[in-house]
C-alpha cells in the first residue's frame, strides 16, 4: 500500500492539520495498548489527498495483537475524545478472514492506504476478486432496492422524500466508485467530475446528482412532480451502473 497524494489542508508551517491528528492519535494508542498494538493503517480521504477540515473523517484500521474487552475500554479511552477519527479495530489472528468477509472494503484500504505503525500486515493477505466484485454489485442492488422502497413509502410526502434523497447521494457515489475501481478506473476528486464518470461509463444521465448537490447548499422540499422526476431519473443512473456491472460480471 502506499500513499496516493499530498494533504488536502496544511497550516502555516506545512504540516497537514490531519497529520498532526493522526501522530498524536497513534501515539496515545501505542501508550495505552503497548505491544498489544500490531500495526495501523492510514486510508481515505487523508491517504487520497482530499481531505476536507470540519468535513472528512480521519480513517484508519487498527490491527491488535489481541482484541477482547480489555483492549476495547483502552481502545475507547483514545478514540472518544477523538472524534474527528473514524477508526475500526480487527485482532490479528482473524485479519484473514475478515477481509474475505469484508472484501470492497478491504480492497479499498489497499488502493489509497498506507501504514503509519508497525509492519503491512496487508501485504500477505490475499485478495478475494470475485467476492469483491460480488460485494461491489450487492452494494449497487442495495442501492437500488433503497430508491424503490424509500419512493413508494416516502414518495408522497415531498419533504420526506428530498431528505431521502440529499442522505441516499453519498451512498450512490460510493456504490458506483467501488464498482469503477475495480475496473481500474480512476475516480476524479469531486460529486461533479464523478458523475461526470458515470454519465461517461455508464451511458447514463447523471445531472440529477448535480441538482441534488445545489439543492444541498440550499435545501427546500421538493415539489410532488419533482420527487418523481428525481426518482426516475436516479432509477436509470443505478439501473446503468447495474448493467454496466452485469456485461462485466457475468454469473
Amino acid at each position: 500500500m502506499a500513499s496516493t497524494g499530498s494533504p488536502g489542508s496544511t497550516s502555516a508551517n506545512g504540516v497537514a492539520a490531519w497529520q498532526r491528528t493522526l501522530d498524536d492519535t497513534v501515539a496515545a494508542l501505542r501508550a495505552a495498548l503497548d505491544h498489544n498494538l500490531c500495526s495501523v493503517v492510514l486510508y481515505g480521504s487523508a491517504a487520497r489527498g482530499d481531505f476536507v477540515p470540519s468535513v472528512s473523517d480521519l480513517n484508519v484500521l487498527i490491527v491488535l495483537d489481541e482484541s477482547g474487552p480489555t483492549t476495547h475500554e483502552a481502545l475507547a479511552g483514545v478514540l472518544r475524545s477523538r472524534p474527528e477519527v473514524d477508526a475500526f479495530a480487527i485482532g490479528r489472528p482473524g485479519l484473514l478472514r475478515t477481509a474475505r468477509a469484508f472484501p470492497a472494503k478491504f480492497a479499498a484500504i489497499r488502493r489509497t492506504g498506507r501504514t503509519v505503525y508497525g509492519p503491512d500486515l496487508l501485504a500477505d493477505v490475499p485478495r478475494f476478486p470475485a467476492l469483491e466484485r460480488f460485494a461491489a454489485e450487492q452494494a449497487l442492488r442495495n442501492v437500488r432496492l433503497r430508491l424503490v422502497y424509500n419512493f413508494i413509502r416516502r414518495g408522497g410526502d415531498p419533504p420526506s422524500y428530498t431528505r431521502f434523497a440529499l442522505g441516499f447521494v453519498p451512498a450512490l457515489h460510493s456504490a458506483c466508485n467501488t464498482a469503477l475501481e475495480l475496473e481500474d478506473q480512476t475516480i476524479p476528486r469531486g460529486r461533479e467530475a464523478q458523475a461526470a464518470l458515470y454519465a461517461s461509463v455508464f451511458g447514463v444521465e447523471a445531472g440529477v446528482l448535480r441538482e441534488l448537490a445545489q439543492l444541498k447548499q440550499k435545501p427546500q422540499p421538493l415539489s410532488a412532480a419533482r420527487v418523481s422526476a428525481t426518482h426516475a431519473r436516479l432509477f436509470a443512473l443505478v439501473m446503468g451502473a447495474l448493467v454496466w456491472a452485469e456485461r462485466r460480471w457475468p454469473v
